[in-house]
């Protein structure tokens, strides 16, 4: 009876697909691993960051200030993201070193975990459109050279810690939005809202992310579908995700920044367009309407605060330059303008 059950978890399809994933893995862990021959840390951005965890692995104490910057005053570390110096120590030490030179892991680090990544868009496709889509997604990843640069042995930066949890984000509010069991659907919510909080403490780019699905959230309420299940999955998305940051000295998410009031603002339009419909304050063939003349309302108003405030025409400045992705330090620096190309995987 156990053996018709194991049998009956496993067929023929899940088993094939298992083996492809397995093979996806080591083919996109093959190709990243292939700078660790040098063994070498490539550039001074990848050294920092490993210099820091080492300090870190060495001396058992959060690093406050950084001396070997700005010598002898040092740099101030904890208004730092903390992510991409903690993390990999953890799971360092959570395998007992995993028989390796802390030395060695920080070479092999990116490329294991831009190959794990793999599972996870396969689990974001599969969801979405079904095994196939899955599988190919993987392999694209696996493949796609401006991801391997940034995952490839050696590259100990904020990409490879971020990579995962980016995924991890996108595939809980895919799980939160589409299951039909409460209890389900808040734990997804929350745990989207946390991997979004981990990426925001590794990345700058973890901004587009919540961009996107704050764009999601907008249409689904235009749209007039379901306003208990978006409220659900972007509240908790966005409760988890944005608050933890206000206990660290890293937060670029403060009450007064663009984004907090982008994302707070519409949840509360969420949370007011849900009370309406739940109370019958308005009438249901009059609640498709509510959305559309609330935003508009909103937007007329943030104009004309314009007109008398200043900061607020700085802030749709803001936003109008991080939506244009206009270069600034993110996206003119020397690792993030490197080309997605065969010729820049090659050389590294």
């Amino acid at each position: 009876m156990v053996y018709s059950k194991i049998k009956s978890n496993f067929s023929k399809k899940s088993i094939t697909v298992g083996i492809a994933l397995v093979l996806i893995f080591l083919l996109a862990y093959s190709i990243r691993a292939q700078g660790a021959r040098y063994n070498e840390i490539p550039d001074i951005d990848t050294y920092f960051f490993y210099r820091l965890s080492e300090t870190y692995l060495k001396t058992g104490q959060p690093i406050t200030t950084d001396y070997m910057r700005n010598a002898p005053f040092g740099v101030d570390q904890t208004t730092d993201a903390f992510m991409p110096v903690y993390f990999p120590v953890f799971i360092y030490q959570l395998g007992g070193g995993w028989g390796l030179s802390f030395f060695h892991f920080a070479l092999l680090y990116p490329a294991v975990m831009g190959a794990l990544s793999i599972f996870i868009i396969f689990l974001i496709s599969r969801d979405l459109f079904g095994y196939k889509a899955g599988l190919f997604s993987a392999f694209f990843l696996a493949t796609v050279t401006a991801y391997i640069g940034r995952t490839a042995a050696g590259e100990y930066e904020k990409e490879a810690t971020a990579s995962i949890f980016v995924l991890l984000l996108v595939w809980f509010f895919i799980k939160s939005y589409k299951s039909t069991n409460l209890k389900h659907k808040a734990i997804y919510s929350a745990l989207s809202g946390v991997s979004m909080f981990l990426t925001i403490q590794t990345w700058g780019g973890s901004t587009y992310f919540m961009l996107v699905l704050t764009v999601f959230a907008v249409i689904v309420l235009l749209l007039n579908k379901n306003i208990k299940n978006l409220l659900i999955t972007y509240g908790g998305f966005v409760v988890f995700g944005l608050l933890p940051n206000y206990l660290f000295g890293f937060n670029p998410y403060s009450f007064g920044s663009i984004y907090s009031i982008l994302f707070f603002g519409l949840l509360g339009l969420i949370i007011i367009r849900y009370i309406l419909e739940k109370y019958k304050i308005v009438e249901e063939k009059s609640l498709k309407f509510v959305t559309p003349c609330l935003i508009i309302l909103t937007i007329v108003g943030v104009f004309v605060a314009g007109i008398f405030f200043d900061p607020i025409v700085q802030k749709m400045d803001d936003l109008a330059e991080s939506v244009g992705l206009k270069p600034g330090t993110e996206l003119s620096t020397v690792a993030e303008s490197q080309p997605g190309s065969m010729e820049f995987v090659a050389a590294q």
